[in-house]
């Protein structure tokens, strides 16, 4: 049958990362449409880590922030209209980008149904659950293309190299990494929406792995005001921050052997590379299941710090993140290279099994002291296993014992309510957290504890409850 989308726009005007993780998107359009012309209307970032990729036809920049009725985007308007797309496909639900695909006159437009004011301008509006932590955003993305006919799934996406940047990466490299040694590439900063490794950390993990002088390490990232990189001058580190462009950056990931980075864009690209890579999980409202490496040999960083701010604005970093020193980074970087040299690879419901592991946390709610005290032991072989659940005894329900949990989910970044609750105590508690915190609302498992459940059964079960 004749292909009825000739002319494919895809918008994702946003932040590197978010570019990144369209990837699987362009895929999957390729692969179902191979004789379609793939445009991509991006930000300034994005344009220049999707040029030259061989799936896009043409890349379109929109780096103005102005508003719908500004002459800038009455001229977007008009370039696009003048393209004739046939399929418009909303990856970021922008109003400013909603509109655009309706006012372009683009006949099929496919978006997110979250928003009905948004809604209204695609011509089929696709309904997600956000709520479900357990999905990751790849997935979210490629949900929108179910209106014709691809299934969404957790896949790689492909990154492009770009040969004149290799090239001059690699000289870079071999005028001072010994060709003997393996590399390891430290991504130093963030976009912003996350927060870097400490760099006390970092500083302190370079001199352990010096001490054993097999490795190489490569820094790269921006410059930081302040930062202790600005000025290093350790001759045994190659100091790229702030000295690559887009392309060379995906060169250097590319190149290296190990990665080290916070959630962040380039750690998605190592991601999709399939880097080996230490994978600082920070904040707590950007959990390892929506936002996760797909490499397969990874180690998660990320800790349940106390902390009872859920807002990046308000967490003090040097508290919430004092756990991770030098010492963490060397000890999970062996933990590392021993899941390497093992061949324990995480593929497929492995990998979100992985995920779900360092994402879901329990509040155990029992009625008696005595199944209280029996639950321990079960308890810390799931914690073993990274999946954190506390328990919590409670005497009687009333206002204060309410009061009292909702600090426990805000103190420990609680997803899950599990046990004999009423009704009203978790509508209490689930309403604040979404209304008030205008964070993640626990879902509701109603069975008590239970000792005979393994780690995997317990996600199973969980992950039912975050789908309803």
């Amino acid at each position: 049958m004749k292909n009825p989308y000739q002319k494919i726009l895809i918008q994702r005007a946003d932040r590197l990362g978010d570019v990144v993780l369209i990837l699987p998107v362009i895929d999957a359009l390729r692969s179902a449409y191979p004789d379609a012309e793939i445009h991509v209307l991006t930000s300034k970032i994005g344009a220049q880590f999707l040029d030259g990729h061989p799936d896009v036809t043409n890349i379109i920049a929109d780096s103005s922030e102005e508003g719908v009725f500004s002459a800038g985007y009455k001229l977007l308007i008009q370039e696009i209209k003048v393209e004739k797309y046939t399929l418009y496909i909303s990856l970021w639900n922008d109003r400013k980008y909603a509109l655009l695909g309706f006012l372009a006159h683009i006949p099929k437009r496919l978006g997110d149904a979250t928003d009905l004011t948004l809604a209204l301008f695609y011509t089929q509006p696709i309904r997600q659950n956000w709520k479900d932590i357990t999905r990751h955003q790849i997935e979210f993305n490629l949900d929108l293309l179910r209106p014709i006919g691809i299934k969404s799934s957790l896949k790689n996406g492909h990154v492009h190299i770009d040969e004149i940047a290799a090239a001059n990466i690699q000289k870079r490299i071999r005028k001072v990494v010994n060709g003997a040694k393996k590399i390891i590439l430290i991504f130093t900063g963030t976009g912003g929406t996350n927060e870097p490794i400490p760099e006390k950390a970092v500083q302190d993990f370079i001199q352990l792995i010096h001490l054993k002088n097999e490795f190489q390490i490569i820094l790269a990232g921006q410059h930081t005001k302040g930062s202790l990189f600005n000025a290093s001058k350790d001759s045994r580190v190659l100091n790229l921050v702030g000295q690559t462009s887009i392309k060379e950056l995906v060169a250097l990931i590319d190149a290296s052997h190990f990665y080290i980075g916070p959630d962040t864009g380039p750690t998605q690209i190592a991601s999709f590379l399939q880097k080996p890579m230490l994978f600082f999980s920070s904040m707590k409202p950007n959990p390892p299941a929506r936002w996760g490496s797909l490499s397969p040999y990874c180690v998660i960083i990320r800790k349940e710090y106390t902390c009872y701010h859920d807002k990046m604005d308000a967490c003090t970093p040097k508290t919430c993140f004092s756990y991770v020193t030098g010492t963490t980074l060397f000890q999970s970087f062996y933990e590392l290279i021993n899941q390497k040299s093992l061949n324990e690879s995480r593929v497929g419901q492995e990998l979100k099994r992985f995920h779900l592991k360092h994402t879901l946390r329990t509040l155990l709610l029992t009625r008696s002291l005595d199944e209280y005290d029996a639950c321990f032991s079960s308890i810390q072989n799931h914690r073993d296993d990274h999946l954190l659940i506390f328990p919590y005894y409670v005497h009687r329900w009333s206002l204060t014992t309410v009061l009292r949990l909702i600090k426990l989910v805000k103190k420990h970044n609680i997803n899950v309510l599990q046990g004999p609750i009423p009704f009203w105590v978790r509508r209490l508690i689930q309403l604040y957290m979404g209304i008030v915190e205008v964070y993640t609302r626990p879902v509701f498992e109603p069975l008590g504890f239970l000792p005979e459940y393994n780690t995997d059964e317990l996600l199973g079960l969980y992950q039912k409850q975050c789908q309803r």
